[in-house]
């Protein structure tokens, strides 16, 4: 898998330095999949405390998903 390869520039700023411009973009493009990101937006202004601590674990991928994000299926 890729994330957004598009050549499109993001209408919508980052809202947090720490987030990577890449991941932004990848983010915008995830929203737009399926109901269950719709909101990932907004959660993730909402929650930033949850998902920056999540970003910052040595393998976030082993960790749980912050907010309501734990009860998706495994990709």
């Amino acid at each position: 898998m890729k994330g957004n390869t598009s050549l499109e520039e993001i209408s919508e700023p980052k809202p947090f330095e720490w987030i990577p411009e890449s991941g932004w973009k990848d983010l915008q493009k995830l929203i737009n999949i399926g109901d269950e990101y719709k909101s990932l937006n907004q959660d993730l202004k909402s929650n930033e405390k949850e998902f920056k601590e999540w970003y910052d674990y040595e393998k976030p991928e082993n960790e749980e998903l912050p907010v309501n994000y734990n009860k998706l299926t495994s990709f």
